[in-house]
Formats: structure tokens, sequence, C-alpha cells
């Protein structure tokens, strides 16, 4: 309980800091940047994002053995507001907490998140090792760690499987059995080689969407340093910063990061920082978009 309470503590004082960083910000720099994202850019970054949104929950959906979409689309759209919005990653645990009310387990509904989170380190350190190679940043060992991570992971998920579960079986048969949805949830992960295959393709898809949709609007401002591997780059930064200080909303730690790597990349300071303060709020506007009517639909659900 106390450690619960100094983590409440710690989130109160970073986000504080934030908040108080983020006013020294060139609120006109800002102004000009977002009346210069013109609604094409802004609009294709709104169709890909929807895209990338189907894919994030489709790849749920299928490790929960689900076949409904739309109640897919509705957990997601819920899950994604969540762990957008409020502090230290607790919305993690709200798309679990959703599937428990449709008859679902909460171990299988964060299996499934923990196999999500390990492909999407693989995604994350691909990422990042071709975008910081290829704007020739030094030695990227983050990321290098961050893709053996998610390799070794997802490996341990499709060949160590059953050797965990038969020595959970054999040590504890309580823990097998509550244990048992989630490893439920690794073999439909990793019984198949095509399950591998879909499941890789989903994340494939989600990253380099995410890529499409963050380039669209970065490249939108104007000024912005063109290319690909910018974009990487930058969204890569962006997110280790978003999970190095997990205040609500991300505010302050997306920003910071988001502009470092704009910076890095040869953008003056200010600019960055604006494109990294407007960046941020077309995020949370995705975010609202999907989020808001999946909260409505489940609240009308829950009556």
């Amino acid at each position: 309980m106390r450690q619960s309470g100094l983590r409440w503590v710690a989130a109160a004082l970073v986000t504080a800091l934030a908040v108080a960083w983020l006013s020294r910000v060139d609120t006109a720099a800002v102004q000009a940047a977002a009346g210069a994202l013109g609604p094409q850019p802004l609009l294709g970054a709104v169709v890909v994002f929807l895209l990338v949104h189907d894919l994030r929950c489709r790849r749920f959906a299928h490790l929960m053995g689900q076949t409904d979409i739309r109640a897919a689309w509705t957990v997601g759209g819920v899950g994604f507001m969540a762990i957008n919005t409020l502090p230290l990653r607790l919305g993690e645990g709200v798309r679990p907490w959703l599937m428990v009310r449709r008859g679902g387990t909460w171990t299988e509904g964060a299996a499934a998140v923990a196999v999500e989170r390990l492909w999407d380190a693989v995604g994350l350190g691909a990422l990042a090792v071709v975008s910081f190679g290829g704007l020739g940043w030094a030695r990227p060992e983050a990321a290098w760690v961050a893709l053996g991570v998610g390799a070794v992971g997802v490996g341990a998920v499709a060949w160590g499987r059953e050797g965990i579960q038969r020595g959970i079986e054999r040590g504890s048969p309580t823990w097998a059995v509550t244990l048992r949805p989630a490893f439920d949830v690794l073999a439909r992960a990793s019984a198949d080689p095509r399950e591998v295959l879909w499941v890789g393709g989903l994340t494939v898809g989600i990253w380099l969407g995410s890529v499409v949709w963050v380039g669209a609007v970065l490249t939108g401002m104007p000024g912005m340093p063109p290319g690909p591997a910018v974009v990487g780059a930058t969204w890569v930064s962006t997110l280790m910063g978003m999970a190095v200080a997990p205040t609500p909303g991300f505010v302050g730690g997306f920003e910071a990061a988001c502009a470092t790597a704009l910076s890095a990349a040869g953008q003056p300071w200010e600019q960055a920082m604006a494109a990294a303060v407007v960046l941020h709020g077309v995020h949370l506007g995705f975010t609202v978009l999907v989020g808001l009517p999946s909260l409505a639909i489940e609240a009308l659900r829950g009556r």
C-alpha cells in the first residue's frame, strides 16, 4: 500500500513538472504549426490511424480467440483511450477487465496484452535499428536491446510454452489451473507457424501504419525534416519518452522526446517543440475519436 502511494506521489510530481515545463513552450510557434497543418494530411492520417487501430483490435481479438470484430473495436477503443490518458500505464488493465465482463478471465486478457507487448518490442526495436541506422545515429544499443528482448520473449512463447506449462503443473496444480487461460492465449499465438506469421504480420502492419500516419502529420507542417528515417526515429524516441515518463496523457515525456529527436535531425528547437505539441494534440484527438464512441457503447451495454 505504501509503495502504491509513493508511485502516485511520483506520478503527480512528474506531471506537475511536465506541465510547468510545457507552460514555457512558444504558443505562437505552436499556433503557426497547427495552422499550417492542412486538412489533406490530417485526413490521410486519420484514415491510416483507423486502419492501424483495426489491426490492433484484430490482433487482440485473435489472441483472445474472439471473432466479433465489433466487440473488439469497442474494447480496443476504450483500452486505447485508457492507456493514453491514465498515469503509470494503468490503462493496460482496462481491456482484460472488459473481457471479464464478456465472459473471459483476467488472466487470459493479461496474457494477450503481454504477448502484444512482446511483439511490439520486436517492432519497436526493428524500427529503431533501421531508422537510427538510416540517420547515422551512433550506437543505438537501446534499439538492439528492445529487439532482443522482444525476440527472446516471442521465442519463449513459441517454443518454450509447453515445457513451462508442464513445469507449473508438476510444481503447483493450483497455479496450473489459474494460469491455464493464459497458456491458452500463448497456444493461440504460437501453436502453429501460421499463427506466429499472422500475429507477426498484424504487428508489422501496425508499426508501418503508425510511421505513415505520424509522417503525414509531421510532413504536413512547414520545415519538417523529410524522410521515413526521421519519422521512424522520431516516433521511436517519442514512445520511449512515453515509457520513461508515464504521466496522465503522457504530457511532457511525449513532447520532450519527440522534440529532442526532431532537433537531433536538424530542426530548430522552437519549431521541433511546436511540432511535438501539435503531434501530441493530434494523437490525443485520435484517442478520443476511437475512445469516446466505444466508451458510450460499453456504457450502454452495461445497463
